[in-house]
């Protein structure tokens, strides 16, 4: 469950970054000076479905 809530909330925030002008460049992926902060975010949801992966492959049946 924890790993759901994570997951969710990290992927909120990167709506947010790749959403809000200014927070990326140009090319619309690559963070501008202003997104920098929230670009870092990538890794918490990175977290998160690693933590998701390992829960539904070591589930007991």
């Amino acid at each position: 469950m924890a790993a759901a809530g994570l997951s969710g909330f990290s992927a909120a925030l990167m709506a947010v970054y790749l959403k809000t002008p200014g927070f990326t460049r140009d090319d619309g992926i690559r963070p501008a000076p202003a997104g920098m902060g929230i670009a870092r975010d990538v890794f918490m949801l990175g977290s998160g479905l690693g933590l998701m992966v390992e829960e539904l492959a070591t589930r007991r049946t």
